[in-house]
């Protein structure tokens, strides 16, 4: 006898069984029916790795006991040494002297993981944002980016993260790519050098926590660094990002402003850099992609441009 008629004699049998009857013959049917299925639909494409390095090579977050010695030492320097944490940057270092620097240090032999600019051959753009994320104004740039079909990086400033770990998951999860931009935002160079690793590992550490993902850029405050902070970075696997446009916008110097410096001297593998939290620059963002999409440009994430570097040393997916 078939399993379909035992159970249905069964629930003939004893009325209370007729809804466990019916419930055991809709749950035979749908596992025959999940091989067919299985068959007919398509193999579902494997979805992308997420930008994270492999266990083995992941760090351990930061002890306790060195996290709290470490905001102690912050608290201190914060009194003695208020120059190494602007409310503003008082000078962005200019990406022409980033590069001569960079070519300083190839000269030398110094073969450092940096990204200044992507492929001069590729016409795209890595629209990068600063100093987020903010509860109030981080959602709203989110919301424009997915109106206007523009995937951007973000370079978190840890202690910002902690305040608001949810905006994390969200630009993930639409498609952005998050690094890391310091714990406390601080001037790297103006801080004892035996700091500089625990206060980007502690970036790292908030980013772990808010989205269970670990950044592979870095960016410095203010792009001051030295040898020792790209080194710090590289023990730790990242690669560390700067950019060829700086129109200044953390001045707020006028909307017409910071639109013509960008459109004066966008070109190839442009990496912009602009800050999360300036309302000038969200209101010239629409027609400033649409500029840049007329004149052929495409924007892309870093993590897109630097596939496309052959040449530069990137942090393994």
């Amino acid at each position: 006898m078939s399993t379909k008629n035992l159970l249905l004699r069964h629930s003939a049998r004893r009325p209370g069984a007729t809804c466990l009857g019916v419930a055991l013959l809709c749950a035979l049917s749908l596992l025959r029916a999940a091989p067919e299925r299985r068959k007919s639909e398509p193999p579902q494409k494997p979805s992308a790795p997420p930008l994270t390095h492999p266990t083995s090579l992941t760090p351990s977050p930061v002890p306790r006991a060195q996290a709290e010695k470490h905001r102690q030492r912050i608290g201190a320097l914060k009194q003695s040494r208020p120059e190494a944490f602007p409310a503003a940057p008082e000078r962005m270092a200019p990406s022409p002297e980033i590069e001569a620097r960079m070519e300083a240090e190839r000269q030398e032999g110094l073969a450092l993981p940096i990204i200044l600019r992507g492929n001069p051959n590729r016409r795209e753009i890595a629209l990068t944002f600063d100093d987020g994320p903010h509860p109030l104004f981080t959602p709203r740039l989110l919301d424009l980016l997915r109106a206007l079909r523009v995937k951007a990086t973000f370079f978190l400033v840890g202690k910002k993260v902690d305040n608001a770990p949810y905006l994390v998951a969200r630009i993930l999860q639409e498609g952005h790519d998050v690094g890391n931009h310091t714990y406390d935002h601080v001037n790297l160079t103006r801080i004892p050098p035996d700091m500089v690793e625990t206060e980007i590992r502690l970036g790292n550490d908030a980013i772990l926590r808010a989205c269970g993902m670990l950044p592979v850029f870095f960016r410095p405050p203010g792009g001051q660094y030295d040898i020792e902070t790209v080194r710090a970075a590289q023990k730790l696997r990242m690669t560390t990002v700067f950019w060829t446009d700086d129109p200044a916008d953390y001045l707020s110097p006028g909307e017409n402003i910071i639109e013509t410096r960008l459109l004066t001297h966008v070109r190839n593998g442009a990496v912009i850099l602009v800050h999360d939290g300036i309302e000038q620059t969200f209101r010239i963002l629409p027609d400033l992609v649409a500029r840049l999409r007329r004149a052929g440009y495409r924007f892309v994430t870093l993590s897109e441009m630097a596939q496309h570097l052959e040449a530069t040393p990137f942090a393994r997916r």
